[in-house]
């Protein structure tokens, strides 16, 4: 029972949590507006099955130079999450180093997912690496009371184009003894105009 349990859990995921990253370090700057759309897969290895597209909206706005926030809902309603960050760069030059913190949340009655998501970035407003974690949990009323997991990955992207910008991106996920390989493309659109 307690494998069709995780593998419910495993099919529901990708629509729970946040699998993409769609930012650079550098941010999108005081006052400025970017929408985005975008879609990441699962990509099938030999200890994973792949996955669907799963398609996301996002919002991200300059609170200062430094600062910015973002607001995204990713899945297929009624189906998806809520997902916001607010990101911090911490260092300029020689490139830039951002600081990430976000959280999910999903669910309806009887399911329910909370996501924590502190991320490193570092590169430039084209090209980034990164560090990150998800750490979530899990309800399903009446069958799971609580499932815990983390999960740890790298990310890198680039951010290609003026104010409509292609955002391509692979994360690598680690847990226990498997690789999960994520991609994704995005696109993002200034909504401000030229600076």
């Amino acid at each position: 029972m307690r494998i069709v349990l995780l593998a419910l859990a495993s099919f529901l995921l990708p629509a729970c949590v946040s699998l993409s990253t769609f930012q650079t370090p550098v941010p999108v700057g005081k006052g400025r507006l970017a929408l985005g759309a975008g879609a990441v897969t699962v990509v099938p290895t030999d200890s994973s099955e792949g996955g669907g597209l799963l398609p996301e909206l996002y919002a991200r706005y300059g609170v200062s130079p430094n600062v910015d926030v973002t607001g995204k809902f990713l899945g297929i309603p009624p189906f998806g999450a809520l997902y916001g960050d607010v990101k911090v760069r911490m260092v300029q030059r020689p490139f830039s180093v951002s600081g990430v913190l976000g959280v999910s949340v999903a669910g309806a009655d009887s399911l329910s997912t909370v996501g924590f998501y502190p991320m490193v970035l570092a590169g430039s407003d084209h090209f980034y690496v990164g560090g990150k974690a998800i750490f979530f949990s899990t309800q399903v009323a009446g069958i799971i009371d609580e499932l815990n997991a983390t999960m740890y990955g790298v990310v890198v992207g680039g951010s290609f184009g003026g104010r409509m910008r292609f955002l391509p991106e692979l994360n690598l996920y680690f847990g226990g003894e498997r690789v999960v390989p994520v991609v994704g493309v995005g696109f993002q659109y200034d909504v401000s105009g030229s600076p």
